[in-house]
């Protein structure tokens, strides 16, 4: 049984650590979500340093002839973008605290 004045637990911030689970942290300006994994495909929609977004896959471009081992991009709702545009986290909440350093 519960004392009055015992302290609630709060564990609303479990919500933001699923094992498996990557988000991302976009570190430039802006960032330009392509439709495809490809520096030349039309863009999708526009993110700002600062956002996070969940990672929901991954694709390595073997025929980007500007990288000397490929490209990676990551998959998101919005559409993809290339590693060098995002710092990936192993959760939500490491995501979030990185986002608020960068203030």
């Amino acid at each position: 049984m519960k004392q009055k004045d015992e302290p609630l637990i709060d564990i609303s911030a479990a919500e933001a650590i699923v094992p498996g689970e990557r988000w991302a942290l976009i570190i430039e300006p802006y960032a330009a979500y392509r439709i495809k994994p490809s520096s030349f495909a039309s863009v999708s929609a526009h993110g700002r340093q600062g956002d996070i977004e969940k990672v929901s896959g991954t694709f390595i471009d073997i025929d980007d002839v500007h990288a000397v081992q490929g490209s990676l991009w990551y998959r998101f709702s919005s559409g993809w973008l290339p590693e060098k545009t995002v710092r990936i986290y192993s959760n939500k909440l490491k995501a979030e605290f990185a986002a608020g350093k960068m203030q």
